[in-house]
Order: structure tokens, then sequence, then C-alpha cells
């Protein structure tokens, strides 16, 4: 059975887990126990019996220039023996539920082009490219 939640403190040493899988990133349990506790991203977690096999990262975004914030769904992650089974869909649908609950009027996900939940998760939720152009820059004066 699967069940979405917000993740607790007791979830990070999972979540430390399924992110050194996802980014290769390795955070440590007090690390992710602290992101827990800031109100910069909301974190779910997805468990399958009771097991915690994935996680979405949210944030509620305001600008003074709109009435309405939008919600971005910054990462997703289910581990690989976990995937088809409906736990990415229900962590997205529940970022979703969370984006009605404040009003948001859109939800905005990035993601490569070589994903293969573009077809399987994100377009039947309703998801769809975007005309807007993407730009970054990497800020190169600051130190890890």
């Amino acid at each position: 059975m699967i069940t979405i939640r917000r993740a607790i403190a007791n979830d990070a040493e999972a979540l430390a887990v399924l992110n050194q899988e996802f980014s290769g990133v390795g955070r440590s349990r007090a690390d992710i126990e602290k992101a827990l506790d800031s109100s910069m991203e909301e974190v779910l977690v997805g468990s399958f019996d009771e097991q915690v096999v994935g996680f979405a990262c949210l944030q509620v975004l305001w600008s003074f220039c709109y009435d309405m914030p939008w919600v971005e769904l910054t990462e997703l992650y289910v581990a690989p023996p976990f995937r088809h089974r409906g736990v990415g869909r229900a962590l997205c649908e529940q970022v979703i539920q969370r984006a009605n609950d404040v009003g948001a009027a859109q939800v905005l996900l990035r993601t490569g082009p070589a994903n293969d939940a573009i077809d399987r998760v994100y377009r039947p939720l309703g998801f769809q490219p975007s005309r807007q152009i993407l730009l970054y820059r990497a800020n190169t004066t600051t130190t890890p």
C-alpha cells in the first residue's frame, strides 16, 4: 500500500540514502533533519508497505507582482525497485493538492527531455511543455 505524507526527522536516514542515489550528493542525517525543519521547502515521502521509497520536494513561491502563489516541484525520486507502482504519481498528486490548498495559479517543474516520467507521470497529470525559456547562470563566487 502506498502512503504519502510530509517528511519528519525520523525519515532523515532513509532520505539520505535516497538522495545519494538520486543526486550523488552525500548529506548527513543531521543536515537532512535541519533541512526538514526549514520553511524554505516542503519534503514529502512516499512509502510502500511502510518503507520510505521516494520523495518529492516543493516550494510555494510568492511575488509581489501577482495575487496568487505558484508551486514548484523541485525534486522527485523513487527508488528503482519501487518504480512503476504508482509512488511517483501519488507524490505528484500530493504536490498538486498542496498547490490547490494554497491557491496556487500553477505548478511548475523542470526536467530533462530524456526523463521517462514525462509521458508516464507528468503529462497524464496535466503537465504540459512551457513556452518559457529557462536560463541559468552558475554562481562562481560561492564555495561549498
